[in-house]
Formats: structure tokens, C-alpha cells, sequence
């Protein structure tokens, strides 16, 4: 998840310079990555190229059929906003509980 990354990019420096960056990045700018890497299919790509790196490493058994989707990275089909409640079968003044906090892109 995007804010997870961010959340260690920030908080662990050794993580920060592993992936490159001089300064901490915004949130924004890894909101921005993610919808480009979407719209141009590029997480797709991301996730063919992974498999057939750990085909020929070893690391993972070719097989006569592999699943569709490697599960390394899959995008949640979450809905900003979207809400559900407590779980109580009858009516309850219980808040209502946001699905995914950090699905605003």
C-alpha cells in the first residue's frame, strides 16, 4: 500500500536510501507513481517480469500452468469513502468504519 511505503520511507532511513531517495518524498509523489504505474499497466508488466526472474533464479518451480496473477502486488478495488458498519444485526448508533484509508487516488 502506498501510505505504508511512504510510513517507511520516512520513519527508516536505511529503507530511504536503499530505494535512492536523497530527501523524503511526499505522499502525493507515491500517490502519483502508483496511478501512472496503473494507467500504463506497468504493475502488470512489473508482476510478468518478477515470475519469469524467479522461474529462471530457481526460485520458484516452472509448472505446466501458473496463475493468472502474482500476488506480489494485486490493487485493491476499494471505493474512497466507502464505509461499513459494526457487524450489529439490529439498528446501533456504532460509527461506521472506513473499508481503506489510504485509497484516494
Amino acid at each position: 500500500m502506498i501510505t505504508s511505503v511512504h510510513h517507511q520511507v520516512v520513519g527508516n532511513s536505511d529503507f530511504r536510501m536503499v530505494c535512492g531517495f536523497t530527501s523524503t518524498p511526499y505522499l502525493r509523489t507515491f500517490e502519483r507513481f502508483d496511478q501512472i504505474m496503473i494507467e500504463n499497466g506497468l504493475w502488470e508488466k512489473a508482476r510478468q517480469l518478477i515470475v519469469q526472474f524467479n522461474i529462471e533464479q530457481g526460485i520458484i518451480e516452472k509448472e505446466e500452468q501458473l496463475a493468472r496473477y502474482y500476488t506480489t502486488h494485486v490493487e485493491a478495488e476499494a471505493t474512497l469513502n466507502a464505509v461499513r458498519k459494526c457487524g450489529h444485526t439490529e439498528p446501533c448508533d456504532c460509527p461506521k468504519i472506513l473499508t481503506d484509508d489510504n485509497v484516494g487516488l
